[in-house]
């Protein structure tokens, strides 16, 4: 027997895939403390699970195709499991999760971890699904938005109702390696008095690393020790690498590719630079906050509710590479300031952003 009336649960969560990506990293963190005391699937459709080797033995997976039966295979799935929770995670498991899990007696829950995608028309698809979704087979389904902008999307431009829509902050384990900063820098072969930045994230549109490139190239005459290191892949790296090839910097901006041990370039960079256009939290703003990294972001939706500004690091208006520049200039001036700020960032992250208490709020809103 199971129900949520007992301390044990049957916990699936739907998710596009178990690639490098914020969202599934904070999934693979909640499962993981919830795989203690309940059991727990995660079905997922595209690509290698990637994260597959950090989930908790207990943790059932399940690779179920992206294709015309995959609604069809997950409902089948589901059906045996019969699993206590249901809770879809990205765009296409939101939508094919929703539906799959129709007339079940699971509990339905949608973690919003976006506002935009492509930025385009499919954006005005994708939300017209959302909207029909909510309204009818899913009009019981409980939403957990990551920041505040984002509920507010979900609740103006989805019309989820208040009562039904739910805020929870994105948050991150408390472990923290011990890294020796000379020796990264000697492994990875950067010079001890590198002034070193760091970017990490999925080479896409939304990230906007060009900013970056730009403002490194601005920089380069001013500080000629600069480096910079971007950690991700994604389907722009080709262009970014030849747009660093005609800024003249191509010699000192790394391509790191994807890496699962993403602490080391944390641990040896001087500043974080996240320079997206649309960001519905920004999880690596937080990891850069845990490695007491001064931060500067773009001041946009979820980076400016983790971010005072000139506190726990700095915002600049989006595609500005010339404020950027200057925000960088500063932090290289002063050894000081990079302390201040990163020290106010990993205070805030040990106050805010820890994913038991994350954990936690979603049992919460699990048996409530």
């Amino acid at each position: 027997m199971h129900g949520l009336n007992s301390l044990f649960m049957i916990i699936c969560h739907v998710i596009t895939d178990l690639g490098y990506g914020g969202a599934e990293k904070l999934l693979i963190n909640l499962a993981n403390i919830q795989a203690k005391n309940n059991q727990v699937h995660i079905v997922y459709f595209k690509g290698i699970a990637e994260l597959q080797h950090t989930l908790n033995n207990s943790i059932k997976l399940h690779h179920v195709n992206l294709d015309i039966y995959c609604a069809k295979n997950v409902r089948k799935l589901l059906v045996e499991l019969l699993p206590d929770i249901v809770h879809t995670h990205l765009g296409h498991a939101d939508v094919i999760g929703m539906w799959a899990c129709r007339g079940l007696k699971a509990k339905c829950f949608c973690t919003m971890h976006n506002i935009w995608f492509k930025w385009d028309w499919r954006d005005s698809l994708i939300f017209g699904i959302y909207f029909i979704l909510f309204k009818t087979i899913a009009k019981n389904c409980k939403v957990i938005s990551i920041s505040k902008a984002v509920a507010e999307h979900v609740e103006k431009v989805l019309k989820v109702s208040k009562h039904n829509s739910k805020m929870v902050y994105n948050a991150i384990p408390n472990t923290l390696n011990e890294y020796n900063k000379a020796m990264l820098r000697k492994e990875f072969n950067i010079s001890d008095d590198s002034f070193c930045i760091l970017f990490v994230g999925r080479l896409e549109i939304q990230k906007s690393v060009e900013t970056l490139l730009y403002s490194v190239a601005e920089l380069r005459s001013k500080i000629n020790n600069i480096q910079v290191i971007i950690v991700g892949d994604g389907n722009l790296k080709l262009t970014l690498q030849e747009l660093s090839k005609k800024l003249n910097i191509d010699n000192i901006v790394l391509f790191s590719g994807s890496i699962l041990d993403v602490e080391k370039y944390y641990a040896m960079a001087d500043v974080f630079v996240l320079p997206s256009v649309f960001e519905g939290f920004g999880i690596v703003i937080l990891e850069a906050f845990k490695a007491s990294l001064s931060v500067v972001s773009t001041n946009i939706e979820g980076p400016k509710e983790l971010i005072e500004d000139g506190y726990n690091g700095f915002l600049f208006e989006p595609k500005d590479h010339h404020k950027l520049s200057d925000y960088l200039w500063r932090l290289y001036e002063s050894s000081d300031e990079r302390i201040r700020i990163g020290t106010n960032g990993y205070n805030s992250y040990k106050n805010n952003y820890n994913i038991k208490g994350y954990a936690e709020k979603i049992e919460a809103l699990y048996t409530e």
